[in-house]
């Protein structure tokens, strides 16, 4: 079987919107350009990547990677293969077929709307419902989903320094958090949000020593974890940064603050395997926090998000376990471009050409 892998970061921006005629800004363009060849770095040997243009083919197939690079006008030549993209949608699913993918190949369209549904962040809520029942142990507060401005406004003011999220948004997108309830442009941004979405998530505000997420691969109601992601976040909880290490140091960096993860995993595994759609194969990413309590405890927040679809912290924990050696994985913007040159014990994970404006790369002994 075939398997092509594609990076189409836009993903939850088309999840937003919905439908299957969704066209995505200039940046989230730039983007998927720009770092269309990161899937080399998790996909499976003898798979074929579809990157832009010829330079950046060039560049993956110079590589003498596990993967071999394609043309987008090269996927009719593979029709019936198995597809791989960064996250399913439906607008995905419509460029395929326009590139000359066979609809048979491709998840169906009750599928992808069930996957969307599971996208939403409301889907946090039943996590940790269940997380709580099955290990008989109470977690972090759980989010609370409202539907009108007033409710959001009540929540903030019973929780200072809340976070409101959007139900379909990702890498820290769409997550506003609340400093001042009063803001004119708080209310505002509420406002757009629940007319164009339908409801928002509150969720109180702890005080967070660490994030990090599980990653697990989906095969229908077959649930594997693959390795863990450590990471950190801004002010606004949007990506910063991740951890490169093995798999094992991870799992002993996590463990040292808290034990109880490998019944949590376990316990994720048969949650995931009963509401993941039979039809969804690729990747989902539960993200967590650690935070102190009240009395200065360190405790688990065991479901910030979920993320149907392949995360940074894939490739960081695919690279890791690559590498073997410590590191530290970040994406870079700049609107002037970089210089294509040699840095001292990084490795760029994406080609750097004369208008790139996006690129990836680890950083080597970073403590």
């Amino acid at each position: 079987m075939q398997k092509i892998y594609l990076f189409n970061p836009d993903h939850d921006l088309a999840l937003a919107q919905g439908g299957d005629h969704y066209v995505a800004p200039p940046h989230a363009r730039q983007l998927q350009h720009d770092l269309a060849a990161l899937p080399l770095w998790y996909a499976d040997a003898g798979s074929l990547l579809v990157v832009p243009d010829v330079e950046a083919k060039s560049w993956v197939n110079d590589m003498q990677s596990r993967v071999m690079a394609i043309l987008p006008q090269e996927i009719k030549n593979h029709a019936t293969a198995t597809f791989f993209p960064w996250g399913w949608n439906r607008v995905e699913r419509k460029r395929l077929i326009r590139l000359g993918a066979q609809p048979e190949s491709l998840p169906a369209e009750r599928v992808l709307d069930h996957l969307r549904q599971l996208s939403h962040r409301r889907t946090t809520i039943l996590i940790h419902h269940e997380l709580e029942q099955r290990l008989e142990k109470k977690f972090s507060p759980v989010p609370v989903e409202v539907d009108t401005l007033q409710a959001v406004l009540d929540f903030a003011s019973r929780h200072p320094g809340c976070y409101v999220k959007t139900p379909w948004s990702g890498s820290g997108k769409g997550v506003y958090h609340v400093v001042d309830a009063t803001d004119p442009y708080f209310r505002n941004w509420c406002n757009g949000a629940l007319k164009r979405q339908g409801s928002l998530l509150c969720e109180t505000g702890l005080d967070k020593t660490a994030d990090f997420a599980l990653e697990f691969y989906c095969n229908g109601s077959d649930v594997d974890f693959v390795g863990y992601s450590v990471f950190s976040t801004d002010f606004h909880s949007q990506y910063n940064h991740g951890l490169v290490e093995t798999t094992s140091n991870l799992s002993k960096l996590i463990k040292k603050q808290c034990p109880a993860i490998d019944d949590i995993k376990a316990c994720l595994v048969e949650i995931l395997g009963t509401i993941i759609d039979p039809g969804y194969l690729g990747h989902v990413g539960i993200d967590m926090i650690l935070y102190r309590d009240d009395r200065g405890d360190i405790k688990l927040d065991p479901c910030v998000e979920m993320n149907l679809r392949t995360t940074m912290g894939v490739v960081s924990s695919a690279v890791g376990m690559m590498m073997g050696k410590r590191g530290q994985f970040s994406i870079a913007h700049s609107s002037t471009g970089f210089q294509d040159g040699e840095v001292a014990n990084r490795l760029y994970l994406t080609p750097i050409f004369s208008d790139t404006k996006y690129c990836a790369y680890i950083d080597f002994n970073t403590e």
